[in-house]
């Protein structure tokens, strides 16, 4: 995973601008299914998608962030300062605790704590002036991760010989 971007606070805190962080949250989820979609069941696990990892690391991968991002959220909600993180450290922790877990079971848990990521978001009050503040913070760990991602999962599909 490439270094965190560090965000300043938004510049435009309308509601178009919630709107707009929402549909690239979206539309940058959906980028990331379509680069997963499709690969055979046997070359989930193999590496070299990301590094040394496998589109079954990835899953859990984003699963963790999703959820991280949970907590970026509530940190702005709360007017609370950042900490910073060892991304590095958490990625390896992990990426070694998912380890023995299976494919199946690591792309439900993406979509679970996807969802429960966008449950957060449409609990969080829907005033711009505190949603797109939060949205931007949790761009680093969603949208921007995705996208991410699902680059280097194109690339090893072609590398792969694996049609997308």
């Amino acid at each position: 995973m490439a270094e965190p971007s560090t965000r300043g606070e938004p510049a435009d805190l309308s509601p178009e601008a919630a709107g707009a962080a929402q549909e690239r949250l979206r539309a940058s989820w959906e980028g990331w299914l379509a680069a997963i979609a499709g690969i055979p069941p046997e070359r989930l696990e193999e590496a070299g998608v990301c590094g040394d990892w496998s589109v079954k690391d990835l899953y859990g991968h984003v699963a963790f962030w999703d959820r991280y991002a949970i907590e970026r959220g509530r940190t702005v909600l709360a007017g609370a300062p950042f900490a910073e993180i060892d991304w590095q450290a958490m990625n390896e922790r992990e990426a070694e605790a998912a380890a023995g877990r299976s494919p199946t079971e690591l792309r439900r848990e993406m979509e679970a704590a996807h969802a429960e990521m966008l449950a957060f978001i449409a609990a969080a009050p829907q005033t711009p002036e505190l949603l797109v503040p939060m949205l931007a913070r949790m761009a680093v760990d969603t949208e921007e991760h995705y996208g991410e991602h699902a680059a280097e999962v194109r690339a090893w599909r072609e590398r792969a010989g694996i049609a997308g």
